[in-house]
């Protein structure tokens, strides 16, 4: 029965208790995502949910980002191409950028940009990473 997460809440009080951008803990939020890609519809939701939590806070959404692109990239080099995580977080990938994108500084935004680049590269959110807001934002020489 996938309607019922073993691991809901062991991965709800890791991702809560990413309190920074220390990619020990980014890595073990990731970890423990990939760990259970049958309920991966379970983690984006899980993601989504904290950084509509915190998002009032940079120091602790920006964070999120981080998961979100450890997540999709550990289950790429584990699962191959027909990993799961990157294609369900595509169907909200607009929403959780505008989310991310608020009350930024300059530098976060920088770091944001980066991580689109990256994506764009890597071929991920492929179908939706046009449309997203972030990208009509950023400097022409950045893209």
């Amino acid at each position: 029965d996938l309607s019922q997460w073993p691991a809901k809440r062991e991965f709800n009080k890791t991702l809560a208790a990413l309190r920074s951008r220390s990619s020990a803990r980014v890595t073990e939020v990731a970890k423990l995502g990939v760990h259970n890609v049958r309920y991966y519809k379970h983690v984006v939701h899980a993601v989504e949910k904290h950084l509509a939590r915190v998002r009032a806070d940079p120091e602790l959404k920006l964070p999120v980002l981080f998961v979100i692109d450890a997540l999709c990239k550990m289950a790429r080099a584990k699962l191959g191409a027909k990993e799961p995580f990157t294609a369900r977080f595509e169907q909200n990938i607009e929403q959780t950028m505008e989310l991310l994108m608020e009350d930024l500084g300059a530098d976060d935004v920088r770091k944001v940009h980066s991580f689109v680049r990256s994506w764009r590269n890597k071929g991920f959110f492929a179908n939706k990473i046009v449309e997203i807001q972030v990208l009509a934002d950023m400097d022409p020489e950045e893209a």
